[in-house]
């Protein structure tokens, strides 16, 4: 693997991550009305696990198909 579908991927993979992190926030922050900074902050590391797992199975399955 040359280095630059190696870089080409980590961007993909980058920009993927934060498209997936952004887009939860969004949902979240229109179906949960915040009240405690506890909540908020338990929302964002969960709306950021699920966007790296997201990530991770979108990477495994191009893998399987290449």
């Amino acid at each position: 693997m040359n280095t630059d579908s190696r870089l080409n991927r980590l961007l993909t993979t980058f920009l993927l991550v934060i498209w997936s992190i952004l887009g939860l926030m969004i949902m979240l922050s229109f179906a949960i009305p915040f009240e405690k900074p506890i909540v908020d902050f338990m929302t964002l590391t969960g709306a950021i696990g699920l966007g790296l797992l997201l990530v991770m199975l979108i990477s495994r399955r191009k893998n399987v198909i290449h």
